[in-house]
């Protein structure tokens, strides 16, 4: 009786972690994912989670009306304190202490903004090497163009994390071009009101797929609901829709 007793904890315990809210906290200076601040939460990442949390009973999702900065959510992945993270890169990293879920949320293009009296128009990789002469190209600390920029011969400037502070030294001359994902520079430079002093490039100089992840220390059984409704949402055609409706807004 006694080892019936203790199984049924242990199953009980399981299954009660299964049912806690997963805590998912909006990823700081990423626009286009967490849209706070004007009253509830919106964005690509709010808008996914409770589309999933009503297609699969038992999904509770809490924390994205937080904010944190990656590195405090990638620490937060490692010792199970963030149970899921919404809209990040597959990098080899990243494996080690969490689950990239097997559907894709969408694909980044990365491209350049540069000032709109530049006549400039790279296309390639060596036509940014060439074009920026001595100076780094700017980019956005914690995300990974850096990491992709160093690995391919340029000179970086990732002394900031947020986009508008590098389109402000882009109008410095600081440097000729700032590199990004195409969505987050777009949103950039609306939000900052600079249409008319800088420009993006139609060129796309590289791509990546962005995932949903969860810790490795998130139950199994939240896992996988995860897992069947994100792919639901695939099928369905929601996941395009909403990831559609924001990069589409003005």
């Amino acid at each position: 009786m006694q080892c019936l007793a203790a199984a049924w904890l242990v199953l009980s315990g399981a299954a009660a972690a299964a049912d806690l809210p997963i805590f998912v906290p909006a990823q700081e200076k990423a626009p286009h994912k967490f849209i706070l601040g004007q009253g509830a939460p919106r964005g690509i990442c709010p808008d996914l989670l409770l589309a999933m949390q009503k297609l699969e009973p038992g999904l509770r999702f809490e924390g994205f009306d937080q904010e944190l900065s990656l590195s405090l959510i990638e620490q937060g992945l490692r010792n199970g304190n963030v149970g899921a993270a919404c809209a990040l890169l597959d990098l080899p990293s990243r494996q080690a202490y969490a689950h990239k879920l097997a559907t894709p949320l969408y694909r980044v293009r990365h491209m350049v903004v540069l000032r709109a009296d530049d006549a400039a128009r790279p296309t390639t990789l060596q036509d940014l090497r060439k074009l920026s002469g001595e100076q780094p190209m700017l980019t956005t600390r914690g995300a990974s163009h850096g990491q992709f920029l160093l690995r391919q011969g340029f000179r970086i400037d990732e002394s900031t994390g947020d986009y508008q502070a590098n389109l402000r030294k882009l109008l410095a001359q600081r440097s000729r071009f700032f590199y990004g994902g195409e969505f987050a520079l777009l949103r950039a430079i609306q939000a900052s009101g600079l249409e008319q002093q800088v420009k993006l490039l139609p060129s796309v100089f590289h791509e990546e797929m962005i995932y949903f992840w969860t810790s490795r220390k998130l139950p199994l059984a939240q896992h996988e609901r995860l897992e069947r409704a994100l792919s639901r949402l695939q099928a369905s055609g929601e996941l395009a829709r909403i990831v559609r409706s924001y990069h589409e807004q003005p």
